[in-house]
């Protein structure tokens, strides 16, 4: 016997049918996208993804290069996956499930933030408003999924009023956690290991290279200059880590105490030391009439290790649990909160290791030899060599260990140096550094530094009219 039609006379019947009805082809398809899509992003494919530009290339030493190669392709593949499975087998329309179902939404929630969360530390400070409108999405979903398990009334289920609260109460939290999330990705601040969110911000804002790779304006043709060519050649304290405007560097303010002829050159690498230095100075296109040598107790490290001592590597984030750890590095909530405040256990026994590598006669003997090679290649090439040489600058007072002996050892070659540790240790820390989690020279020590040169290469006749 046939079936009796069923009369379409109600709004509840009219919705019954349109989630039943046959799918399209098209609807399908789309489906199956899906999934070839799953299947072309993946971490095996990641890799020539960033080749043709669609994946951001990791920069050296990325603290979360597991979100590009393996966090992020594989929340998207799950999302994918999983829409694409609902598009070709389930019985009903997509949008019914987003409308209905608290489980569908419920997951669409972890996944989105998810990959909310890897996304945040992908080039930082950049594209902010697809990152908020990103947000407002996780935003709606969670509005969406809170209406589903405590607001909508369904035949046969009642929420129990406390978890009805407690639902409101984590919707609350979840929607103030948001909101602040779209506030700090515009706070920039650096750090001294560039390894917050802030502090790549900061970089990706500030930091512009030039075709040598030095934070330094184009290089001009050696004829262009028509007095003396002034190098400052050292590390991320001569490129400025932390001084937004490369203007207020001390060799950029050096530069305005002399004669307009003259011209100072910034050989400032991060990461750089007296092993690199004598290289880096052979390679660079032009030639000094006067090198400025700046250095940094931490210079010594490499020598100290290649000198049998044991560096216990500094571990970011390291004082909180692994969970909380992962999500403190990927929010920008949390990763602001959590750095308000120093945290000296990140840099393990370092001060330690520092005062083994001084105390300890093969390694320093090696980086003296280093330091030799610098000014022995100055003096066969008629280049005057002036040292500039700084302490650890949270800890002046106690930084005699590492900058006397260099001082000596560099005033014995006939090196004249400025010792800022000489008269540094007259201001309090705060005053001297970038901020509290990065030690790095502010602009008043970039200031000072720059009219303690000045004088110093007054007082040797270095700026005198050749």
């Amino acid at each position: 016997m046939a079936r009796k039609a069923v009369p379409l006379n109600s709004t509840t019947n009219f919705a019954v049918a349109i989630r039943l009805q046959q799918k399209s082809d098209l609807y399908v398809f789309t489906g199956y996208v899906l999934v070839a899509l799953a299947l072309a992003i993946n971490p095996f494919t990641v890799s020539w993804w960033q080749e043709v530009g669609f994946f951001p290339k990791i920069p050296q030493n990325f603290l979360h290069g597991i979100d590009v190669k393996i966090l992020l392709p594989l929340w998207l593949d799950l999302l994918l996956l999983v829409t694409a499975a609902i598009i070709i087998r389930a019985p009903r329309a997509l949008r019914t499930y987003l409308n209905d179902s608290f489980p569908l939404n419920f997951f669409l929630l972890v996944v989105l933030s998810g990959i909310l969360l890897s996304s945040n530390v992908i080039l930082p400070g950049k594209g902010r408003l697809l990152r908020i409108l990103f947000v407002l999405l996780v935003l709606f979903v969670l509005t969406n999924t809170l209406y589903l398990a405590v607001v909508k009334k369904e035949a046969g289920r009642e929420v129990h009023p406390f978890y009805r609260n407690l639902g409101v109460a984590l919707y609350g939290l979840g929607l103030i956690f948001l909101l602040l999330e779209i506030v700090f990705m515009f706070f920039l601040s650096t750090h001294r290991f560039n390894g917050t969110l802030a502090s790549r911000a900061w970089f990706i804002r500030y930091w512009e290279l030039n075709e040598e790779g030095y934070r330094d304006v184009p290089v001009r043709p050696e004829a262009t200059v028509k007095g003396k060519r002034i190098f400052v050649l050292g590390d991320s304290f001569v490129a400025g880590h932390g001084v937004a405007e490369a203007k207020d560097r001390f060799s950029d303010r050096l530069q305005r105490h002399l004669d307009p002829e003259d011209r100072v050159y910034n050989l400032g690498l991060g990461g750089s030391d007296v092993r690199d230095a004598l290289a880096r100075l052979r390679e660079y296109p032009l030639s000094p009439d006067l090198l400025v040598f700046s250095y940094y107790p931490n210079d010594i490290e490499r020598d100290g290790e290649e000198g049998g001592l044991t560096l216990l590597r500094p571990r970011s984030y390291n004082d909180v649990i692994l969970p909380l750890r992962f999500f403190i590095r990927r929010s920008y909530t949390l990763n602001y909160l959590y750095w308000q405040f120093p945290h000296p256990d990140e840099m393990s026994d370092y001060l330690g290791y520092l005062e083994q590598c001084y105390s300890h006669p093969p390694s320093l003997e090696l980086h003296f030899a280093r330091l030799d090679s610098l000014v022995d290649y100055c003096d066969s090439q008629g280049i005057p060599t002036v040292g500039v040489v700084f302490p650890l600058l949270e800890m002046v007072d106690r930084s005699g260990f590492a900058t006397e002996p260099v001082v000596g050892h560099l005033r014995r070659r006939g090196v004249p140096v400025v010792d800022v540790r000489s008269w540094a240790a007259g201001y309090p820390a705060e005053e001297l550094v970038v901020n509290p989690n990065d030690p790095h020279p502010g602009e008043l020590l970039h200031g000072l530094v720059a009219d303690s040169l000045y004088a110093l290469l007054q007082r040797n006749g270095y700026l005198e009219a050749e």
